[in-house]
């Protein structure tokens, strides 16, 4: 996927002056969305890896121009783990 509709909350627009428009996922439908941890994951047989994620909403949502009208809005999801464990079966 590349592409979703965002709506902006009351009293905000889209410059033109509509409230819903198009997000951006840049590389949505070629790559998806990259998850990027701090260190390899390696398991060995019988071994379960369990890794928590954190989705960051605010730092995720890039909006383009000044309110009250903005230009367009990008989804550049933020992902960090934070933290990890591992387990035998």
């Amino acid at each position: 996927m590349d592409s979703a509709k965002v709506t902006l909350k009351a009293g905000f627009t889209f410059v033109g002056g509509g409230v819903t428009s198009t997000l951006r996922i840049p590389s949505g439908s070629t790559s998806g969305i990259k998850v990027q941890l701090a260190n390899s994951v390696e398991s060995d047989e019988g071994e379960v890896n369990t890794i928590l994620v954190d989705f960051d909403v605010n730092d995720s949502f890039v909006v383009q121009g000044a309110g009250p009208a903005f230009q367009g809005v990008t989804f550049k999801p933020v992902i960090k783990e934070k933290s990890r464990a591992s387990a035998e079966l």
